[in-house]
């Protein structure tokens, strides 16, 4: 894994940590539980996309060496490790077989992305919508992409993002 990437997961984890204190400090104070239902949701995000970050750079760097390789015993060992990742998220997300919603997706820019303080609170703001499954950012090209099904549309998120000041411009992709 590239070091760019390994500093980018310790402070997405270091946020995550942040929010889970967040949580923590929320039930013990009696917090309304609708607010620390936020707060677990925005660790889950922050996780998430932790959990993808690591999952590329196993795909870009094992798995490679792997196909790359003469053993037939390593491939096969990346492979299963793979197949028990997917295998452990199905089973994770309660999906049944055949039980199959239609997400939708697009990646649009959005010119205000300064920092990643910016990339964050879109993140998090959308990524808590209802029926949102992922938001990523990328500060560098800013480019915001979001995957949703019912009962989100793509109506609601523009406007969630026009409220928080990230107005959504140059959409790039529409699936």
């Amino acid at each position: 894994m590239d070091e760019r990437t390994k500093v980018i997961i310790a402070q997405r984890l270091a946020s995550a940590s942040g929010h889970l204190s967040s949580v923590e400090r929320m039930a013990r104070d009696d917090t309304p539980c609708i607010d620390v239902i936020r707060q677990i949701q925005a660790v889950q995000a922050a996780l998430n996309k932790v959990s993808v970050m690591m999952l590329e750079a196993h795909l870009h760097d094992c798995i490679l060496s792997a196909v790359h390789s003469d053993d037939h015993a390593e491939r096969a060992r990346v492979l299963s490790e793979v197949v028990s990742i997917f295998a452990m998220s199905k089973k994770h997300n309660n999906l049944v077989e055949g039980d199959f919603k239609t997400v939708e997706t697009k990646t649009f820019t959005v010119p205000n992305i300064s920092c990643g303080g910016c990339t964050n609170t879109i993140e998090l703001n959308v990524g808590n919508m209802a029926g949102v499954t992922s938001v990523e950012t990328d500060q560098r090209t800013q480019r915001v992409t979001v995957a949703w099904e019912a009962p989100a549309t793509w109506a609601k998120i523009q406007s969630l993002l026009q409220a928080i000041n990230y107005p959504p411009e140059g959409l790039i992709q529409l699936n």
